[in-house]
């Protein structure tokens, strides 16, 4: 015997963007705005990382894959690692790279996680549930995050 249960450990974020590039740079911006409370977002800029002497570094992520959708699963995914997992704190993303062999690299201006600035959700991945990448004039994708 078997039921379909109802299930509210999850969370859809619908993007969009006029570009590839502007779609993963949404991504990772949703995944910080998720992540960091509101109270918290103006320790976000490196602006106020300067004025607090924060040590302002210079992250990559990567991810590769056969499609867009599983690199862009692959560097949400390395994004929430890079938070969740080292503790650093990104502030802002400086460059996104496409590559000819399937591999995306996101250059991010990250800080330390200031002590003081608890992550609001633990997320736990971002999935491959239904994902589907449309592009053309405005790129969309809905992603379902396991939180």
């Amino acid at each position: 015997m078997y039921r379909f249960v109802e299930h509210q450990a999850d969370i859809a974020l619908e993007l969009q963007a006029d570009s590839r590039e502007g779609l993963f740079r949404a991504a990772l911006d949703a995944l910080k705005a998720l992540l960091v409370p509101e109270s918290d977002q103006s320790k976000t800029s490196p602006e106020t990382a300067e004025k607090l002497k924060y040590p302002l570094q210079y992250t990559s992520i990567k991810a590769s894959g056969y499609d867009d959708e599983e690199r862009l699963i692959g560097l949400m995914n390395e994004f929430l690692y890079l938070c969740q997992v080292k503790d650093a704190l990104p502030l802002d993303t400086k460059k996104m790279t496409f590559d000819d062999r399937g591999c995306v690299t996101a250059e991010l201006a990250t800080i330390p996680k200031p002590p003081d600035l608890q992550f609001q959700r633990e997320v736990k991945a971002a999935t491959y549930h239904d994902v589907q990448i449309e592009s053309g004039e405005v790129w969309r994708v809905r992603i379902v995050l396991d939180v």
